[in-house]
């Protein structure tokens, strides 16, 4: 059983993140009969197409500022912001933000997917773990 906060899968990105978390505890196909791309690229693009889609809602069209990444966040991931930190995305903003320049660049912005990711696979693991040793 996963926690509450796992099941909540309402967005394309919430779904890849889940499908990518699962990849270590599930077989899933990188192809689809339908769709010849694999999709494991086809994640990426969907990453890729979702930054480039609110870096151009303000200022520079190539990044995003913490207003571009409030709104991400809200739209996308939306169980990130279940934290009772009122300055958590100011302070992920920062800790992402290598170059302090107040934007995050894509490879930037990627590491906080990819910190989702592990922290989510680490989440599900240890619900995996408890539940087959039934404790």
């Amino acid at each position: 059983m996963l926690p509450a906060s796992c099941t909540m899968v309402s967005t394309r990105t919430d779904r890849v993140l889940l499908v990518i978390t699962l990849l270590g505890l599930c077989c899933i196909p990188l192809s689809c009969k339908k769709n010849k791309t694999p999709w494991l690229q086809r994640v990426m693009e969907d990453l890729l197409s979702s930054y480039r889609k609110f870096a151009k809602m303000e200022g520079n069209p190539e990044t995003i500022n913490l207003n571009e990444f409030r709104e991400y966040v809200k739209a996308e991931i939306p169980t990130y912001l279940e934290s009772k930190d009122p300055h958590l995305l100011e302070n992920t903003m920062a800790s992402l933000d290598v170059d302090k320049d107040g934007e995050l660049q894509y490879k930037e912005f990627f590491s906080f997917i990819t910190q989702y990711i592990v922290a989510s696979y680490n989440a599900n693991n240890k619900v995996h773990r408890y539940s087959i040793n039934g404790s």
